[in-house]
């Protein structure tokens, strides 16, 4: 037992890891570009089928079985492209290698075309002009002239060793030969090269090289594309086309020079740019060609060379693309079997006429190699392994495979490269657990994580056809079991790579507001409304007007007030949704100048309104009422405004640079006016004073805060791991390095930073009458400690990582890279277009306004009949005063209670759990999950805000009855308290309505303030007109945003109805439709459904329908065509009648 224990493991070897030695690399090479079968087999590797045998004793029986291929009959002789077709007396002039297109000979002074092309005269001549405005503008390249001068000698060699050698050589030929060496080594001659849409005409008028004779330099000029191949074959038949030698002379002599120069290409015996001419053809260009060169019975070797290749490129490449399609793709796939490989293989022998084993002894050899390699793989036999890779490479040695040594071949690579596959599934599947619904992906995880650039040498496949065959098998091994849940913020899945994480900080995790600050910031609007209310309701002297100001001043105050409401109500909410945005998008200078250009319209609106509401009152009650309007809407909007500017300054979750601290510093400069007044009077001056510097105030801290945002990550203070060593060693230890040096770097580190760290808390949490520490490292990094941790918790939110340790090398390294991450994303950043703007908050501006009419509906009702006010409180004179101020009171606490409540709700009401769903049914449950969700949600935080409201409603009741104990009042305030509890409802619900809450507030805005007006016309004596209005308007809008607040289950949906027909694309058989069947059957309900006059109805008396029945009636089709479609004429004829 304890031996066994003490055994090492054996760790498997990869087959993929195989599949990269060098040996089988060049196995598998040699093996996979084979495309002719040896008759016989190679007597070199008889003692490697012997090492071969010794491993698997299956080959013995493959080695002894032979099999001869059937003789071909007379009937299995394919003639579709080696017999001669049948072609119009018309083309049977003579042909020999001049156009794939027609047979004349005016084209052999057209320079170098490709084989197959549509040239004419004057497409060479524009090509050729073409050319020399490019060369006058300096736009192509110019070949250096001892590059030319060499081409001269070559060409003079050519000549002069083995062309005038030649007997059979014509004598024009041999002339321009001689003239070309003699022009490029004198310097007569210049080539440019140029880019090759410059040599194309046309589809199919496409040149390769031009060129002339140019008479004011004495020199010849060629223009040859970058693509050709072969400079000096292109420059040779050029040249010779130029000196009107005969177009087939010209390939026969660039064939000859190819040869001569040994530049020829290997697999067809042509020059590299001929080759290039029919590798670039597609099949039926290559048919056309080879029909129109047989049909011409055209002679000579060039000839017959163009005609081998073409037949190589119908017939064997296919064939040999198809077989590797099924030796990798479809059985990596698993769509085919051993036996259907081995009998695919069995075809192609055939057709070699080369010899083979049975079937039998061929798929038992396969499975057995297949089994005894990853035997040897999962063993690690290393010496085995060795000996197989050598056996392997002699055998698979290039121009020596027979069938046996083929099908050998295709048994090691095919189990390779499945077990291969397997891996790199595992690996990549590993690296990115989660697949998007594009094969491209898995592709390029493939390529970055296992492949590389060498896809199609370890597998035979693109990597786009691997990625295929990755996204196939994980959707179908996740179609039987789901992955698991992503949640956000959670930690990675589970992997083969996850780091040690010796760095991360236990308690990164962001830490709330606290409640004190949750309270203050949320409240910054409501605190200074209701001290306002409280003061107005109790000595007549609130924070922005006053009791004891003239009837014109409060009027004129109060209107102003009221319409500031309005106009902040849209710039304000515009501002907050905007400038949030950008906030939140770490856009720092987008969001100042969204803000400042939002503000700036707001105030550029305000005052033109203010002067129109000056010319009216002053017309009406006189200049100083007419200014003391001016002054207070322009005072009350740029307040409202400035509020809302400087309070998007907030980044959620954060007290980091927030603009509500300045705000909450700012407003007890309201508390002067209400105590100046009391001894001086003077109210309405006193007001404005204090009104304008709190203004100004809050211009210089929208100033500050702003410049702040924009550069408080510039100059963060850093260090680095030696920089906290050598400050631990000389602060700590006394300048002793030994103490350190004895301990290991994790844990000096860890000493270091520990320390460091206790020394900046110290500094942080000093009193602000105590003296700063003198260590600069440490002051530097106490002043930016918090600005580097909230830089840290963006950062590792945005890059999906754990938040490090203080000053660990891993804070250090990714403050280093947040800082210049956050400095890359300010680069370029434009505001989006106002358009988007618009839509984006356009109905939440339209929510706002709208808010402000429905909260003082009461209000506006007694404005617009007439009533006297005083800000947002009753006058002195009535009666119930203290009632609606109190009433006020509760509404205002209540708001501020929602928001601190119900602030987490913004995050988490649109968040829907991440459920795989395959059915219709399942997408059905999933609905009511996330409906239930939300009203569970909606409910718990309801209750837990009245839980809490009816404080404020107790308090508000207690004030109530101690300044107006009376049956009236009593009623008055439960009546107000009644309609803001609507209004707070409505608040609440439009969390979960969003920007869908402006229907129902324009639907209550129609309802109660024509209610209201009514009532008040109708009975003025009625005490609760306003309320009756208000609570009709608040309740409305909270009942109807109710429905718009997705908390009710959606409409079961109709079943479907299953029709049995089955809809296809009219497209070519290979072609994808991109279509799937439900989208082809929408279409056609689409089509169908139309109406008769949506319709085109087609007259076959008329146009198009008399065009349209004359084809049909005089079809006349080919040869081939009647041949294949013997009832042509019947079925036009049916056609004719259907549309008659």
């Amino acid at each position: 037992m304890k031996a066994e224990i003490n055994t090492p493991a054996i760790e498997p070897l990869g087959a993929f890891d195989w599949l990269k030695d060098e040996v089988v690399m060049q196995a598998h090479s040699s093996w996979r570009n084979n495309r002719t079968i040896s008759y016989n087999s190679d007597r070199n590797a008889d003692e490697a089928w012997a090492q071969i045998a010794r491993m698997i004793p299956e080959t013995a029986p493959l080695l002894h079985s032979r099999r001869m291929p059937p003789k071909p009959s007379v009937e299995d002789v394919s003639t579709l492209v080696t017999t001669s077709p049948r072609i119009s007396s018309s083309s049977q002039a003579p042909y020999s290698i001049r156009s794939s297109a027609e047979f004349q000979t005016d084209r052999d002074s057209l320079g170098c075309f490709p084989l197959g092309a549509e040239v004419t005269p004057l497409a060479f001549a524009e090509v050729l002009q073409a050319q020399i405005r490019l060369r006058n503008l300096g736009l192509l390249h110019p070949i250096d002239q001892q590059r030319i001068t060499n081409l001269g000698i070559l060409f003079r060699n050519y000549y002069e060793r083995h062309l005038s050698k030649n007997d059979d050589t014509r004598a024009d030929v041999l002339r321009a030969v001689k003239e070309l060496s003699a022009v490029a080594r004198n310097g007569h001659l210049s080539i440019h090269l140029g880019l090759n849409p410059g040599f194309s005409h046309s589809n199919s008028a496409r040149f390769w090289a031009v060129g002339h004779y140019d008479g004011v330099n004495d020199e010849e000029e060629i223009f040859i594309s970058r693509d050709a191949s072969g400079l000096a074959c292109t420059v040779l038949h050029v040249f010779l086309s130029n000196q009107a030698v005969p177009r087939d002379t010209c390939f026969q002599v660039e064939v000859d020079f190819a040869k001569w120069n040994n530049d020829v290409d290997r697999r067809s015996g042509l020059s590299r740019r001929m080759a290039q001419d029919i590798d670039s053809m597609n099949p039926e260009e290559r048919i056309l060609l080879l029909q129109q060169l047989t049909a011409s019975e055209a002679k000579g070797d060039v000839s017959q060379r163009v005609r081998n290749y073409v037949r190589q490129k119908l017939i064997d490449a296919p064939t040999q693309e198809l077989l590797n399609e099924l030796d990798s793709y479809r059985y990596l796939e698993g769509c085919v079997t051993a036996q259907q490989l081995v009998h695919a293989r069995f075809t192609w022998y055939d057709g070699a006429r080369a010899p083979y084993p049975k079937a039998e002894q061929a798929v038992a050899f396969f499975e057995a190699v297949g089994a005894k390699l990853l035997w040897m793989l999962q063993t690690r036999r290393d010496q085995d392994l060795k000996d197989f890779n050598t056996s392997l490479q002699a055998i698979l040695s290039p121009g020596s495979i027979d069938a046996r040594a083929d099908i050998l071949g295709l048994a090691i690579f095919c189990a390779a490269r499945k077990a291969a596959f397997d891996e790199v599934y595992l690996e990549v599947t590993d690296r990115n657990p989660l697949f998007n619904d594009q094969s491209d992906q898995a592709a390029v995880f493939a390529e970055s994580f296992a492949l590389g650039s060498r896809c199609e040498a370890y597998f035979d496949v693109s990597p786009s056809t691997f990625g295929k065959l990755l996204s196939a098998r994980y959707r179908a091994r996740y179609a039987e079991k789901q992955p698991p849940l992503w949640n956000n913020g959670a930690p990675d899945f589970a992997t083969c790579y996850g780091g040690a994480q010796i760095d991360v900080d236990p308690n990164g995790q962001p830490k709330p507001l606290p409640q004190y600050q949750r309270f203050t910031f949320l409240s910054v609007f409501a605190i200074p409304a209701l001290v306002d209310i409280a003061l107005l309701t109790t000595i007549g002297r609130g924070l922005y007007v006053s009791a004891w100001m003239s009837l014109d001043e409060q009027r004129s105050a109060t209107i102003a007030l009221m319409i500031a409401l309005l106009l902040s109500g849209a710039t304000g909410t515009w501002i907050a949704v905007g400038g949030s945005y950008y906030l939140v998008s770490m856009a720092f200078s987008a969001m100042n100048i969204f803000v400042l250009s939002r503000l700036i319209a707001g105030l550029a609106f305000t005052v033109a309104g203010a002067v129109v509401g000056f010319v009216i009152f002053t017309g009406v009650s006189g200049i100083v009422p007419g200014v003391v309007f001016f002054l207070y809407l322009i005072a009350f909007t740029s307040y409202l405004m400035l509020f809302a500017a400087i309070a998007s300054f907030q980044f959620p979750g954060s007290s980091f640079l927030s603009g509500r601290k300045d705000m909450i510093m700012c407003l007890p400069i309201l508390l002067i006016s209400p105590v100046i007044t009391i001894w001086t009077g003077y109210d309405v001056y006193v007001y404005l004073a204090v009104i304008y510097t709190l203004l100004g105030l809050l211009v210089l801290s929208l100033r500050r805060i702003g410049s702040r945002w924009v550069t408080w990550y510039q100059g963060l203070k850093q260090t680095n791991d030696a920089e906290i060593r050598k400050w631990y060693t000389m602060t700590k230890l006394a300048g002793d390095e030994k103490i350190l040096a004895s301990m290991s770097d994790p844990a000096a580190l860890k000493a270091s930073r520990e320390a460091l760290l206790k020394a900046v808390q110290t500094e942080l949490a000093r009193p602000s009458f105590q003296k700063p520490t003198e260590d600069h490292l440490v002051a530097g990094l106490a002043k930016d400690y918090e600005p580097t941790r909230f830089l840290l918790d963006w950062y590792c939110r945005y890059a999906d990582i754990p938040r490090p340790s203080p000053y660990s090398s891993g804070w250090n390294i990714q403050t280093k890279v947040a800082s210049q991450t956050l400095v890359e994303l300010q680069k370029g950043i434009r505001l989006h277009n106002a358009f988007m703007h618009w839509r984006q908050a356009g109905d939440e501006v339209g929510c706002g306004i709208l808010y402000f009419l429905i909260a003082l509906m009461d209000k506006w009702v007694e404005l617009l009949v007439g009533v006297r006010l005083i800000g947002l409180s009753s006058s002195l004179n009535n009666q119930f005063r203290m009632a609606i101020g109190f009433s006020l009171a509760y509404y205002l606490i209540g708001a501020v209670l929602i928001d601190v409540k119900a602030q987490d709700l913004h995050g988490a009401v649109e968040y829907s759990a991440t459920d795989g769903i395959r059915t219709t049914k399942e997408l059905r449950e999933h609905q009511k999950r996330h409906i239930r969700l939300r009203r569970r949600m909606y409910s718990r935080t309801l209750f837990r805000f009245l839980t809490w409201h009816c404080w404020a409603l107790a308090l508000t009741v207690t004030l109530t009855w101690m300044f107006q104990a009376s049956l009236g009042g009593t009623v008055m305030y439960l009546a107000y308290v009644t309609a803001y509890t609507g209004l707070l409802w409505y608040q609440y619900t439009k969390i979960f309505a969003g920007k869908y809450a402006l229907k129902p507030l324009l639907t209550a805005v129609c309802i109660g303030l024509p209610l209201g007006i009514i009532l008040k016309k109708v009975v003025p004596e009625f005490y609760y007109s306003g309320v009756i209005a208000l609570g009709v308007t608040t309740w409305t809008a909270a009942i109807l945003c109710l429905w718009e607040a997705k908390i009710g289950m959606p409409e079961k949906p109709l079943p479907r109805v299953e029709t049995g027909d089955t809809f296809s694309a009219y497209v070519k058989p290979w072609s994808d439709p991109g279509w799937s069947r439900a989208e082809l059957k929408s279409v056609f309900d689409k089509l169908t459904s139309l109406s008769e006059d949506d319709c085109h109805h087609v007259n076959p008396s008329e146009h198009p329908g008399l065009e349209i029945t004359s084809l049909l009636s005089n079809i006349r089709l080919s040869s081939a065509s009647k041949a294949a479609f013997v009832d042509h004429l019947d079925i036009a004829a049916v056609a004719v009648r259907a549309l008659q």
